[in-house]
């Protein structure tokens, strides 16, 4: 084992990790990595992610916050997948592993992966809207766009609300950026804020919404639905607004179903080691 910090030498190089892939390639091959290697070259170079690799079985350890690692893997065959934990560094967190695809594939990873030494944790559902549903009634003045200052009240609710392990917060760096790309809209109640709702609008036809959030004692004032509402109306009417939602949140999935979303049978298992 490996001990993993910032600061560690890299174990080996997406070239390497290249070479390995085309040597156990078939199709008994398991994998769960859904990035481009141009993404993964540029967290190395700025050393938020590892590989390691094994004899028939390589991991690729994303940096996130809260001391939590994003697994992803390269097995060779079923029996491989059980190589993954002795290839994973000395580390005081939580490593978590995501599968993302239709729900029945999908499962047959995640019981293969508890096979391995996996504990399942939860399970999110993925809901799409390509027919805005926009509401004129709605006063949407109170809406406007989150400023930098804002970013540690904002964290703050979020983790008020929300499971690191599932929630993929984001660091104060990098909610500060993308609260300077306008991407963070806000409501103020009482001098502070009352609700907010983060975007992610850099592919030009799919806006996912990465967090919607309102305080408990503002919650039925449509402060979510008038932030969606402004959203929404600077946006073409040929994009697709998507977000993830723990299938367990029975409330929030009606709630985002009377403004147009729709499950479209993506699931998003998230399990932990």
């Amino acid at each position: 084992m490996h001990n993993l910090s910032l600061d560690s030498e890299l174990l080996f190089s997406t070239r390497n990790l290249l070479g390995f892939i085309k040597t156990i390639k078939s199709k008994e091959m398991r994998t769960n990595v859904t990035f481009t290697f141009n993404y993964l070259d540029d967290l190395i170079n700025e050393k938020k992610a590892w590989i390691n690799i094994g004899n028939n079985t390589a991991i690729i350890l994303i940096e996130d916050t809260n001391n939590i690692l994003r697994l992803f893997y390269y097995a060779k065959t079923l029996e491989s997948l059980k190589e993954i934990k002795y290839l994973l560094p000395l580390h005081k967190g939580t490593v978590v592993c995501d599968i993302v695809g239709k729900d029945t594939k999908a499962f047959c990873f995640v019981k293969e992966l508890e096979t391995a030494g996996f504990r399942f944790y939860a399970k999110f559902q993925r809901m799409l809207c390509n027919n805005i549903k926009f509401d004129n009634t709605l006063d949407i003045s109170e809406v406007e766009v989150a400023n930098v200052n804002d970013a540690n009240e904002i964290l703050d609710i979020t983790y008020s609300e929300f499971d690191p392990l599932t929630a993929r917060i984001l660091s104060l760096e990098n909610l500060r950026e993308k609260i300077m790309n306008k991407e963070v809209f806000v409501i103020r109640k009482d001098n502070k804020i009352a609700g907010f709702t983060s975007f992610d609008s850099r592919n030009n036809k799919v806006v996912l919404l990465d967090h919607v959030i309102v305080r408990p004692e503002y919650r039925k004032l449509k402060i979510a639905k008038k932030i969606l509402n402004y959203k929404w109306k600077e946006c073409s009417t040929e994009v697709n607004f998507i977000l993830w939602i723990n299938e367990l949140c029975k409330g929030e999935i009606i709630y985002h179903s009377k403004n147009g979303f729709k499950v479209d049978g993506m699931y998003d298992y998230i399990l932990i080691i």
